[in-house]
């Protein structure tokens, strides 16, 4: 194992967030050395793809060495420390029914909630600036809606949450979430490669654990990996999507392996295929990648019920919240120009149907005084679907929004390539054989789901 000083001094932005886990100030040592040296002049170094490192007082922890491993790493810390504070009851994930995230109770890291199918994950389908804005709208579906059934307390809860699979899949830049049961069967090798050491000294930073049934499973990431002197691994830190919180748990590797061994069915080590993807494929644009890009300017005078800033399908209802009474009326604007204004029943909702497709703003006005605005989006859903051979190609010249990954005939989600301007493809096996298609759309504020097309062949 190598350490270089100046790479390791370089890669120090990152030990702050890192210590949330460990605790302790940085000190910079060369392993193997009995004593530390006097530092010679500094020479200037060669780029370093591996060998970063930063001592604790106690172990050498890795540090992120690429790109990529350096942008998991700020999106893994924003999910980690984000806090939020319910202002009313609002369901949470537990065993009991009637459990409640307790109003005026600040909460640190990611509700669990496993929202596949209602376009409800955070970072993949929603930023999690309109998650904040939600949970500060007293009258929006955080606290209006409840997923939970007799059947299904430790599944879906909350309006909009994570799940363990969303979590690994925003924390890795995927534009799709993969089950755990298309990871551990692998029907996905393509992005998720099961590593050929399944031995704990050979994990990296970010790789992650998966184990699965037909239905069910879990899967988590390696947040932090700490070595003696001689590089060997002493503990790791697990990143999790988890009820009722996510959470960060240090194992030796020995816990570590003991917990994966009591899962209902094999854990195994998985790695990103980032060689092939990285860089390949549009990660949609509304999501924060960082803490310094999030914002807490909500709105505080009307919402949209789903949260400030939303993309919402054509055809759906929009439901604005009105959160004061100091106005007489809503002034709706498409685009910058004024597409509707009416007055207010009381501090009563306003619902608009059948909006055009476009970007939205909407304000309250009483004479010359005017609030600030609440924004969404009506995303268009229309696009051409083709395919020829292996194939796919999905072409979209009037979106406001663009594809980012598509179901063929009910299949596994699969990540588009883009080609051109309008042009975004994937080629593989299933294509030849898939009839109809359905797209998946990242708007300016977030996702959404087209409807189900017959694919044209050529």
């Amino acid at each position: 194992m190598k350490l270089h000083l100046r790479a390791m001094l370089a890669a120090s932005f990152v030990i702050f967030s890192m210590l949330a886990c460990k605790g302790q100030d940085p000190e910079p040592y060369v392993p193997g050395k009995s004593e530390p040296e006097e530092p010679a002049e500094p020479e200037d170094p060669e780029p370093q793809e591996e060998g970063q490192y930063y001592f604790d007082g106690t172990y050498y922890h890795d540090l992120p060495s690429n790109d990529w491993e350096k942008e998991v790493m700020a999106r893994t810390n924003m999910m980690k420390d984000l806090k939020w504070t319910p202002v009313g009851n609002m369901p949470k994930s537990a065993d009991t029914p009637g459990v409640y995230y307790t109003a005026g109770v600040t909460m640190t890291g990611l509700p669990y909630s496993n929202t596949s199918g209602t376009m409800g994950y955070l970072g993949r389908d929603v930023s999690f600036y309109t998650f904040l804005s939600a949970v500060n709208n007293p009258k929006s579906k955080m606290y209006t809606v409840d997923y939970r059934t007799s059947s299904s307390y430790n599944s879906k809860s909350s309006f909009y949450g994570a799940a363990c699979s969303n979590m690994v899949a925003y924390a890795w830049g995927l534009p799709a979430t993969y089950l755990t049961n298309n990871v551990y069967f692998d029907e996905i090798p393509e992005v998720f490669i099961k590593k050929e050491s399944q031995s704990i000294q050979d994990l990296n930073l970010f790789d992650i654990y998966c184990w699965s049934a037909e239905s069910g499973g879990h899967m988590a990431m390696v947040y932090d990996i700490a070595r003696d002197k001689d590089g060997t691994v002493k503990e790791i830190t697990i990143f999790e999507s988890i009820h009722p919180m996510s959470a960060c748990t240090t194992y030796t590797p020995s816990k570590l392996t003991a917990k994966m061994k009591s899962f209902k069915f094999p854990a195994y080590f998985y790695r990103y295929n980032r060689e092939e993807y990285y860089g390949k494929v549009e990660l949609p644009s509304f999501g924060e990648q960082s803490a310094g890009e999030l914002s807490y300017d909500f709105p505080t005078d009307l919402c949209v019920n789903l949260g400030d800033k939303v993309s919402i399908r054509y055809g759906t209802p929009v439901v604005i919240n009105i959160l004061s009474k100091d106005y007489t009326d809503i002034e709706l604007y498409l685009g910058d120009e004024l597409h509707e204004k009416r007055a207010l029943d009381s501090d009563n909702d306003v619902t608009y149907t059948a909006l055009p497709v476009g970007l939205y703003k909407a304000r309250l006005v009483n004479g010359s005084k005017a609030s600030g605005y609440t924004y969404f989006e009506i995303g268009d859903l229309s696009c051409g679907i083709s395919s020829k051979g292996n194939r796919l190609t999905v072409s979209c010249s009037k979106n406001t929004s663009v594809p980012q990954y598509v179901l063929m005939n009910g299949d596994i989600r699969r990540m588009l390539y883009k080609d051109s301007d309008n042009l975004w493809h994937y080629e593989g096996s299933t294509v030849s054989s898939a009839t109809s298609c359905t797209v998946y759309f990242a708007g300016k504020y977030g996702s959404y789901k087209g409807s189900s097309k017959t694919i044209i062949k050529q």
